[in-house]
């Protein structure tokens, strides 16, 4: 039988039309626990729906932490080979692009991540990317385009599909985005899955991390304890 989260998550799939049986499905994965949740969650999907899919595992490399990103690499190759799944690596110096290009950090990673998306989906014939966006990133995003400005199509948030890029027949699908993260990491804990810390997302020098650890908990603490669901 599948646990709580896993057929909540078979629901968005179903509700949403995010997956088609018999195709071939990249999961993003960095080793963080929403996306060792996210491929944890598919592969058993895969084996309890019977439906027949292809999983491949891409990771890419941002050389932003040295040995600590060497070793997410090697934790995702190794999470991969341990259920027998194809894996896909790239690695990118991102603060060398970032200064080539003058664009921040984050978004520097953003489009160089769905570059090695397109490029992965490409090589394994994939009809979609799987990635982790949660319903916590999701509040984030819609906070962090209200600072930062925004029209009405801004305030609907992160889409829970959408074409990998303008021209592109690939789905970007996010089937934990109705998921909380406080329900990943329980689910996480009672499977004993392991999974790797980015030290990264607790610097407050990127605004995403100053919303999550500083506005969010602000807002939640003095004005509205559901704000997040809001």
């Amino acid at each position: 039988r599948l646990n709580k989260l896993s057929y909540e998550v078979y629901t968005t799939i179903k509700k949403y039309q995010l997956i088609d049986s018999h195709t071939v499905i990249v999961v993003g994965v960095s080793g963080g626990p929403d996306s060792v949740a996210l491929l944890g969650i598919l592969h058993t999907l895969n084996i309890t729906k019977k439906l027949h899919l292809r999983l491949c595992v891409a990771h890419l490399n941002h050389r932003l932490r040295g040995r600590a990103a060497e070793e997410d690499a090697q934790f995702v190759r190794n999470l991969a080979k341990d259920l027998s799944l194809p894996f896909i690596q790239k690695d990118v110096d991102i603060q060398k692009i970032a200064e080539q290009t003058r664009l921040s950090i984050e978004e520097t990673a953003r489009r160089e991540r769905y570059q090695f998306f397109g490029e992965a989906s490409q090589k394994y014939q994939a009809s979609s990317v799987a990635i982790a966006h949660n319903a916590d990133d999701n509040a984030e995003t819609i906070l962090h385009r209200i600072i930062r400005g925004t029209g009405i199509p801004g305030l609907k948030g992160i889409p829970v599909k959408r074409p990998l890029d303008a021209k592109s027949s690939i789905q970007l699908i996010r089937p934990l985005l109705f998921t909380w993260r406080k329900d990943i990491m329980e689910y996480l804990e009672e499977k004993c899955h392991r999974y790797s810390t980015d030290t990264t997302n607790d610097e407050t020098i990127y605004l995403r991390n100053k919303i999550r650890l500083e506005l969010i908990p602000l807002l939640e603490n003095q004005y509205n304890p559901n704000i997040k669901n809001t």
